[in-house]
């Protein structure tokens, strides 16, 4: 076997590649990684190129083993293939050294120009500068530009590889001077990024949304919804509704009228007491206000017998 065959058997058993037609062919990563290899040590560059791409992309700064990343981008580099994967292990090599040195934040806000593209220099020099005043929109600005997902127009002037701990770090710091779309931000990468934790994702969604971040409510929201891992529709619908005081998307329409504030935030203050304790309350509203949404209805009364409500055991008796 040769190396353009190895990559191409590699490309059909690789599960990140979507492929509908071969998905019957798909195995593991690490045999899909194996194959790559066999084609980059039989000469095909692009098996090693695709190698230090999985390297930079698909691993966070702490797996990532950058003189082995560097040596594969090279061959592919001086074997024809894209000379982009090169530069960029080499950029994210350094941007590693500087947070051993420095620190996560402070490395970020360095005015390294040697990392940045030129037409960049401005933008960045300004949102350094910015977030290093504790500007809490530019530091999340600037997080955007290490982060594999982007956020909105910043995703355009990506400079470098992905590089997440540096992107999370920025996040965090605008969460912790009380921007609660920092927070949000944050929350979302850390359920569903490189770097996953969902118990600290919550936990900073949470904090969004006490803070006042309808973003941060919607993704604190999501963790309690029908097909999440711990669904609880009272606290879904509680963290929704909160969302919906601040915001007039189309899920806060569903919700309430336009206007409807004062009303929203009584029934949110009901949803929370029956949450937070209120076995009366979770009785009344679940016979009151969601006498015609049975799923709604089911959840409230199981929270109100199980606090020792006796009606609303009765009542999950007669629900079907």
């Amino acid at each position: 076997m040769d190396g353009p065959s190895c990559a191409w058997l590699a490309l059909l058993r690789d599960p990140a590649v979507s492929d509908r037609d071969t998905a019957h062919l798909k195995t593991t990563a690490q045999e899909a990684q194996s194959l790559y290899l066999k084609a980059c040590e039989f000469g095909y560059g692009w098996g090693c190129t695709k190698l230090a791409y999985d390297e930079m992309y698909m691993k966070s700064a702490t797996e990532t083993n950058f003189d082995r990343t560097l040596e594969l981008a090279l061959i592919g580099c001086r074997d024809g293939q894209n000379c982009v994967e090169f530069f960029q292990a080499r950029l994210k090599r350094d941007h590693a050294q500087l947070v051993a040195d420095h620190g996560t934040v402070p490395a970020a806000l360095m005015e390294r120009y040697d990392m940045v593209t030129p037409s960049w220099h401005g933008p960045v020099r300004r949102l350094r500068r910015s977030c290093a005043r504790d500007v809490t929109a530019d530091c999340i600005a600037l997080g955007a530009l290490f982060d594999a997902a982007g956020q909105g127009d910043n995703s355009k002037m990506r400079y470098q590889t992905p590089y997440p701990e540096i992107s999370q770090a920025l996040y965090l710091h605008a969460c912790d001077l009380k921007d609660g779309d920092g927070c949000a931000v944050l929350g979302e990468r850390l359920k569903d990024g490189l770097i996953r934790n969902p118990e600290r994702a919550l936990t900073y969604a949470k904090r969004g949304c006490d803070l006042g971040s309808s973003k941060a409510c919607f993704l604190a929201a999501s963790f309690y919804e029908v097909y999440s891992e711990y669904p609880d529709r009272a606290l879904a619908y509680f963290y929704t509704q909160k969302a919906c005081l601040g915001d007039r998307s189309l899920q806060c329409q569903i919700m309430h009228k336009p206007g409807d504030d004062a009303r929203a935030a009584k029934m949110e203050r009901r949803v929370l007491g029956c949450v937070h304790g209120e076995a009366t309350t979770c009785f009344l509203i679940a016979e009151n206000r969601f006498k015609n949404s049975p799923e709604m209805r089911h959840d409230l009364h199981q929270i109100g017998c199980h606090l020792g409500e006796t009606r609303s055991c009765d009542a999950l008796k007669r629900i079907p």
